[in-house]
């Protein structure tokens, strides 16, 4: 799903990873990672991937 700026974002709520009566909202960012390249450096890559944002609770 689209969010307002833009950005893909997904929530999901009552489901075996939150737990009833709570929700968690992710986005879909691109991600740097860096490697040790054995050398004494290291090679970076970019990629996109789920990445968790906040999880809120409701209490009656």
């Amino acid at each position: 799903m689209d969010g307002a700026l833009g950005r893909q974002w997904m929530t999901e709520c009552d489901t075996a990873a939150t737990g009833r009566g709570a929700c968690r909202s992710c986005t879909w960012p691109s991600v740097v990672s860096a490697k040790a390249d054995g050398k004494g450096g290291h090679t970076s890559t970019e990629s996109k991937k789920w990445v968790f944002n906040i999880l809120v609770l409701f209490k009656n």
